[in-house]
């Protein structure tokens, strides 16, 4: 074992090198206990957020699941939609179209006419294109390319209606 030193062992230094190590010591002691305080935290509201999860993920969103000791009430997020009803009286469904319809014409809504049509036409351009390429897929039946193909099957009835080797003359 190395001898140690020992700094400030006369008088005034000792005691603030005492009370300055003692100092420090409180505040890391402080710190740590801080940090604790956090992580408990911390595992406490991310395992209530696990608990929320697991009673939405049920089809009941935890309706019928107990409750654990000291369980907050799960918020509810977003607002439910109200559809109106398919069957039935149609009259209000009339008024708000006619209403629509009403607002459109008077020009407090403007549309963009030349816009709507641009879109059609893209959406239908598009719908060709993904119908040529459907085509193409089904026409294809290897990997060869037409022209492969063509050559392969030429050949292939060459051999079976062409004249024979054996049939020709030499000169």
């Amino acid at each position: 074992r190395l001898p140690t030193r020992s700094w400030g062992s006369s008088g005034i230094n000792a005691e603030y090198g005492e009370d300055k190590k003692k100092e420090n010591v409180a505040k890391n002691e402080l710190q740590r206990l801080k940090n604790v305080s956090k992580r408990v935290k911390g595992q406490s509201e991310e395992i209530s957020q696990h608990v929320k999860q697991v009673h939405t993920s049920t089809a009941s969103l935890g309706k019928f699941q107990g409750k654990v000791k000291n369980e907050k009430k799960a918020k509810e997020k977003g607002k439910a939609r109200r559809f109106a009803p398919v069957t039935g009286d149609s009259t209000g469904e009339k008024e708000k179209s006619l209403a629509l319809i009403d607002k459109i014409a008077s020009g407090a809504v403007s549309v963009d006419k030349e816009k709507a049509a641009n879109k059609e036409l893209g959406a239908t351009i598009k719908r060709k294109r993904e119908e040529e390429a459907e085509s193409k897929k089904a026409k294809r039946r290897s990997k060869m390319g037409i022209k492969a193909q063509t050559n392969h099957f030429d050949k292939k009835k060459r051999k079976v209606s062409g004249p024979s080797k054996a049939g020709k003359k030499r000169g």
